[in-house]
């Protein structure tokens, strides 16, 4: 077993595109150990199951990297446009993150989406600092993400023109604590990120 397996994520740099949670309860942050634990929840039942033509749909589950910089002051963060916004203007902030593909684990799925989406190769060297709850607009919970942590020791800068889904994006660039917008659609990263932060 390769230590992916075991892994389970304000300076403008120039990764703004051309044109254009420790586990927050107050505990050290735990090592991934696993992609599939006992609360895990995959696709239970094949498509001939007798449930499964009513079954309700399954939760998304996705995962994302937070990578700090050698300072540990400033975390990575991405940017696109929001879609409810008239002005096409109002970026909404997060990290680079990504659903969870068949076989991967949470922390090889945060190391994948973290390359496709800035251009960063992160290593396996990773901390899980929080799990976020994903609500639909009508309250109802729609998934949740695993944010895993990596601190650097070199600088790392993103390119979203030549990331592979970079164009998903409109600018990602490194953040202190107090620089990040405030964002009700991302209060429980803003949570994380305050306890990762110096």
């Amino acid at each position: 077993m390769t230590p992916a397996d075991n892994a389970g994520g304000n300076q403008d740099l120039s990764g703004t595109r051309k044109g254009a949670q420790n586990s927050g309860s107050g505990k050290p942050a735990k090592k991934h150990n696993s992609g599939k634990g006992k609360n895990y929840k995959g696709n239970q039942g094949g498509k001939n199951s007798a449930k499964n033509k009513y079954a309700k749909r399954v939760d998304e589950v996705s995962a994302g990297g937070l990578v700090v910089d050698k300072t540990g002051t400033k975390g990575l963060l991405i940017g696109r446009l929001d879609p409810k916004d008239a002005s096409h203007e109002r970026l909404l902030w997060s990290l680079p993150k990504g659903h969870i593909e068949n076989g991967e684990s949470p922390g090889q799925a945060a190391i994948r989406e973290f390359h496709e989406e800035t251009d960063i190769e992160i290593n396996t060297d990773l901390d899980l600092v929080g799990i976020i709850d994903n609500f639909n607009d009508d309250g109802t919970k729609r998934g949740m993400m695993f944010v895993f942590l990596q601190n650097t020791k070199d600088k790392k800068d993103p390119d979203l023109n030549k990331a592979t889904h970079g164009h998903e994006h409109t600018s990602c660039k490194y953040f202190k604590l107090d620089d990040i917008p405030k964002q009700k659609e991302v209060e429980q990263l803003y949570d994380i990120i305050k306890k990762v932060l110096k």
